[in-house]
């Protein structure tokens, strides 16, 4: 298979390019749209800078929905570097212009690593629409790093020729990450004053507040001396009913809001209310199955009911098909994070443990947060043993990292904890950090014993799949790795991504293709059954590249045609798309029709992917293709592409033999069988790359070397060939055998490879036959075999190429059909349906092939055509 990234960036959430709801209430504040308005105009990047509480969110969301052309972008902690924030931007593109192509395809190229960032930032800027600016908000920006804003949102702001603005909002270091930016005038600064409410509208809050006209004026005063406009401290002051004595003046005063929360918010509420309150603010964002998986009580979503119904700082997320998501106010969550704790360590721990197991499948990152809440360091690090491959085939290899890092603070050491870091360096491109970390994990390993060894062992041996850098290693590290799937006692993500990264592992040697898709489909049913929808649809998605890779043609062509060329490049998983191009392009491939192969391929080397991915096999079949076509633009194209090709082996793949084999083909095709020999002599054969090493010993038979075509055909495993690669080495056989005069034997390996071929319409092996390969096609057309109309329709094909130099050069095209059948035993009216013509028309351009020939009868024409 087309070795597809294995890291590959995980699926921004819908609700995270939802604009959030606002209250059909809300305050009007003209003068901050204004403020807003002027800066988006002024600016190509307005930083909103404020701590918690201050309404950047309410206020955002209400000026973006009364725009066009806005989109949002809520940042988490997988948006640390630059692509993930890169395609989350994209994402909210795509959310407000949903049939743009090519945002679409950059989306593609982002999460599948197949474009350069520059390159895809260019390509995003060609996409806005022009006329009014479009404007992304980028909202919770603390959550992202300087490097990230720079190489991602910068850029588009800058270069994109005023079409595109950016609103990045959050807590704090803002002004500090852009401080070049401001400092150029390139972007505008909105301090935490400009979204505090002014006196004019307290008055107003409090006379929406029911605040009679006579108390008005004294009670916005009061409202402003007390809060200075703090948004988040007004609503507390109005909810509890009364203005208290406590100053919130300085927002950074946690300790004072945590108070004021628990007495005077929480302490008026009903028991029931405040205890599940402090329950459900566990985790920030909540849905109806959470809080009954927290509390155990079915009827906990009408309580979560009654929190939005009060107001109770409850943000909520709609999505264009009705899902929705809710969200607490940070600081209001945090503050009752803190009140449970005092209250009962106890029930927050158990809270906590409970949140965990819940987010595991859809916010690993997330729970492992959680698991380090609880007091139990243990918990914290099984945690991370069991969701690590989660996040590394999901993207999150750097804030996977950042975890371990936050676990070893807790004071867990344990190689587990190393080898998971050498991975993430492998996934980021640090080899040489990786196998440092790696060298010390196994250090570590041997001094263990006990339960400990057997967790850090599990650990190293999937870690192994990763960093194996030879073939050789990575089929060890296989061995072990289902040796651990079929005996262990593992967690339910380690075993679902376990079982996927096996059978992708397998896909990309391509040694059992068989049983990676059994591997396969199991992980997509596991995955399914518990909950992991983003590993389900992946796995899922890789079966009809599974079933292509398999030789089961038929079978993948079926899931193919039931998805449209466009499938998966939607704006949230659009990775799939690309398997499926792959896959119909192989598939033409070996079914002989070489120009839809050949721009399947094309298309495919047209992502500026690297080397060690997809692309590299694709331009390899390129060059195959290419040689079978013989034309001279086509063989200098292909030539360009091998020069991609690695020359050393990775990820556990052998570019070397990949990039030799390709080359000589394309020198065979030139003429230039010299080159083809040396280039061939010097390869160096090892393990894997089982079906190029087929092609290869073809290309020996064909160099006039048939001995060493034996010899590399001796070292094939036969038991695991599939229906392509079969048929390849059984061709190569049987026109061996014919050869050197062993008819009988040369015939039954024909029949065998007929066999194969015919059932899953491969036709390649038999294209641009040479005088043996024709001689034996031919004769084995009378031979009686079972395949009379696949050897006609081969041969007819054959002497219809343009470089074809016999007898059969002077027929028609529809002559040239007859003539394939001519050395069967078929009838006229058997050749006339093969065909589907009359009888009376078979009969017509067999009479002209005869003239044509100089001959009187079946046999002399056949003759005459060799």
């Amino acid at each position: 298979m087309a070795q597809q990234p294995l890291h590959r960036l995980a699926t921004t959430p819908w609700f995270l390019t939802a604009i959030p709801e606002t209250r059909s209430d809300s305050l009007p504040r003209p003068r901050l749209t204004d403020m807003l308005d002027a800066a988006v105009e002024d600016s190509a990047i307005t930083i909103v800078e404020a701590p918690s509480g201050f309404g950047k969110t309410t206020a955002l969301a209400t000026w973006a929905h009364a725009r066009t052309r806005t989109a949002w972008l809520t940042l988490t902690d997988q948006h640390r570097t630059p692509l993930p924030l890169l395609a989350g931007i994209i994402s909210s593109l795509i959310r407000i212009y949903p049939d743009n192509a090519v945002l679409e395809a950059g989306m593609l190229r982002v999460r599948t690593g197949e474009v350069l960032l520059d390159s895809a930032i260019e390509r995003i800027i060609d996409a806005i629409p022009e006329g009014s600016p479009t404007v992304v908000i980028v909202d919770d920006a603390q959550e992202t790093t300087r490097e990230a804003l720079v190489a991602a949102a910068v850029p588009l702001a800058r270069h994109s020729r005023g079409h595109l603005r950016f609103i990045i909002a959050g807590t704090s270091s803002l002004s500090r990450s852009l401080s070049r930016e401001l400092a150029k005038g390139d972007a505008h600064r909105l301090a935490p004053d400009a979204f505090a409410f002014t006196h004019e509208e307290m008055v107003e809050i409090a006379s929406r507040w029911g605040v009679d006209d006579e108390s008005l004026h004294e009670a916005g005063r009061c409202l402003w001396e007390e809060t200075r406009g703090w948004p988040v401290a007004v609503q507390l002051l109005l909810r509890t009913g009364h203005l208290t004595e406590t100053s919130l003046v300085d927002p950074e005063a946690p300790n004072i809001l945590t108070d004021y929360i628990e007495h005077e918010v929480l302490g008026v509420l009903s028991t029931e209310l405040r205890e599940f309150i402090l329950d459900a603010t566990s985790s920030d964002r909540v849905s109806a199955d959470y809080v009954v998986h927290l509390t155990g009580d079915g009827h906990s979503p009408a309580l979560l009911d009654e929190c939005r119904r009060l107001g109770l700082f409850l943000e909520l997320f709609q999505n264009d098909d009705g899902r929705t998501s809710l969200r607490w106010h940070t600081r209001f969550a945090q503050s009752c994070r803190e009140i449970a704790r005092r209250r009962d360590r106890g029930r927050f721990h158990r809270n906590h443990r409970r949140t965990a197991q819940w987010l595991v499948p859809d916010f690993p990152s997330a729970a492992i947060s959680h698991a380090l809440e609880v007091d139990d360091e243990d918990f914290a690090l099984a945690m991370l043993e069991d969701v690590w491959l989660q996040m590394i085939t999901t993207g999150q290899a750097s804030v996977l990292e950042s975890r371990c890092l936050d676990v070893l603070k807790g004071g867990a050491t344990t190689p587990s904890l190393l080898y998971i870091r050498a991975c993430c360096r492998e996934m980021e491109s640090d080899s040489i950090g990786a196998q440092m970390l790696k060298s010390r994990a196994d250090d570590g390993l041997a001094a263990l014993a006990g339960d400990e060894q057997r967790r850090a062992h599990i650990t190293r041996t999937f870690a192994d799949l990763l960093l194996a850098s030879s073939p050789e290693h990575l089929q060890t590290a296989l061995t072990e790795a289902e040796e651990l799937l079929t005996t262990a006692h593992l967690g339910p993500s380690l075993f679902i991504h376990g079982t996927f990264i096996a059978a992708w592992n397998h896909l990309k040697l391509r040694s059992r293709p068989a049983h990676a898709l059994r591997l396969m489909t199991t992980a997509a049913a596991s995955a399914e059954k518990a909950g992991f929808t983003a590993v389900s649809q992946r796995a899922n998605s890789l079966i009809a590249p599974a079933l292509t890779l398999s030789g089961r043609f038929t079978a993948a062509m079926e899931i193919l045609a039931a998805t449209p060329e466009s499938a998966g490049q939607g704006p949230w998983d659009p990775f799939e798309g690309n398997l499926n191009r792959w896959s119909r392009a192989f598939i033409s491939f070996w079914q002989g029709d070489i120009e839809k192969a050949l721009a399947g391929f094309r298309s495919i080397d047209a992502t500026e992917a690297p080397a060690s991915s997809d692309a590299g096999v694709a331009r390899m079949y390129f060059a195959f293709a290419a040689a079978l076509s013989g034309e001279r633009d086509l063989l200098d194209e292909a030539a360009r592409m091998v020069g991609k090709l690695d020359d050393r082996e990775r990820h556990g793949l052998p570019w070397p033999t990949y990039k030799s084999v390709a080359s000589a083909a394309l020198e065979w095709a030139r003429g230039d069988n010299t080159a083809a020999t040396r280039t061939l002599s010097d390869m160096r054969e090892g393990p894997g790359a089982t079906t190029t090493r087929i092609i290869g010993a073809a290309l020996w038979r064909r160099l006039g070397r048939p001995d060493r075509a034996l010899q590399m055909l001796g070292r094939i495993d036969q038991d695991v060939l599939v229906s392509f690669s079969r048929a390849t080495m059984q061709v190569t056989l049987a026109v061996i055998a014919w050869q050197r005069g062993q008819a009988d034997k040369a015939h039954e390996m024909l029949e065998r490879a007929l066999d194969v071929a015919s059932a899953e319409g491969i036709t390649a092996p038999f294209l641009c036959l040479d005088q043996p390969a024709r001689e034996l096609m031919t004769m084995h057309a009378g031979w009686g075999t079972k395949h009379e109309e696949f050897v006609a329709l081969r041969l007819g094909e054959d002497a219809a190429r343009a470089d074809y130099a016999g007898p059969a050069a002077l027929l028609s095209e529809r002559e040239l059909d007859v003539y394939g059948f001519l050395g069967t035993t078929m009838t006229p009216e058997e050749i006339a349906q093969a065909l589907f013509v009359s009888t009376s028309t078979v009969r017509t351009h067999q009479r002209s092939i005869y003239r044509k020939l100089g001959v009187t009868n079946r046999r002399d024409a056949v003759r005459a055509g060799l």
